[in-house]
């Protein structure tokens, strides 16, 4: 019997995970580069991860900057921007309460990373932040998504795999899982995570996150962009490769 204590997953390796996990998807990249090519540099992508979307605009010859609270995912972005001889300003803070020392023609947060701000307060002045960021005549893309999908399997305290990853250049086998839990009159959802890597089938290391998403209505985040200050607000239901049946994809231009 192997009684050795997991170590806990690092920011490092979960930085690192996750940019092995992106291999294959190549469609959903391509869903958010086709809708931003026709945007005017330059770009600031919130939220940027490690780079994928980021190198791609970068190697179309459209600048496009990073903003990331992950320093070890904003790393590895710099190295692929490095890869491919380009050059990008990366932020490394919080999109939720950033002020930021550049304007752009166009500002996008993909992924429904939007949702991740669940006080919504905070949303809100995150809208004015981006409003502020952006040239006159700039437009703000983002999509958000409700999450019916989990709202429908929900099962409290019952932990699902997500993603699993076989590296077999070290023989690990990285498993990430998770259960929901919803406030329905908040429009919230809170997700606990984890993160397992196995090797020979032991559990050598493990990490445990929480996360918590606000949903919105189409009217309802309609109405916080206009009173941002947004014009000619639109939005449209999408599909593309996601966890999610589809996303509300919203554009929103600064006019004044």
């Amino acid at each position: 019997m192997n009684n050795t204590v997991a170590k806990t997953i690092t920011e490092e390796q979960l930085a690192e995970w996750y940019s092995k996990l992106e291999i294959g998807e190549d469609s959903c990249i391509d869903f958010y580069v086709d809708i931003l090519k026709k945007y005017k540099a330059p770009m600031l992508e919130v939220n940027c991860g490690t780079g994928k979307i980021l190198t791609r605009l970068q190697e179309l010859g459209v600048y496009c900057d990073g903003l990331e609270a992950s320093k070890e995912q904003l790393s590895i972005c710099s190295e692929r921007l490095n890869a491919i001889g380009k050059e990008a300003q990366l932020f490394n803070a919080d999109f939720s309460d950033v002020i930021l020392p550049n304007k752009y023609n166009a500002i996008f947060i993909p992924h429904g990373t939007f949702c991740i701000i669940a006080d919504i307060e905070k949303a809100k002045h995150c809208l004015d932040l981006f409003f502020s960021a952006l040239e006159n005549g700039g437009t703000l893309v983002l999509d958000v998504f409700v999450p019916w999908k989990a709202i429908e399997k929900h099962n409290d305290k019952c932990w699902k795999i997500s993603r699993t990853y076989y590296d077999a250049k070290t023989g690990e086998d990285f498993v990430f899982s998770y259960f929901d839990d919803f406030d329905f009159a908040s429009q919230v959802r809170t997700t606990h995570l984890k993160y397992e890597i196995f090797c020979n089938g032991e559990l050598v290391s493990v990490r445990f996150d929480v996360v918590r998403n606000h949903w919105y209505g189409n009217n309802e985040l309609k109405l916080m962009l206009e009173k941002a200050g947004f014009d000619s607000v639109t939005s449209e239901t999408v599909f593309y490769k996601s966890s999610d049946d589809y996303s509300t994809l919203f554009t929103a231009s600064k006019l004044k």
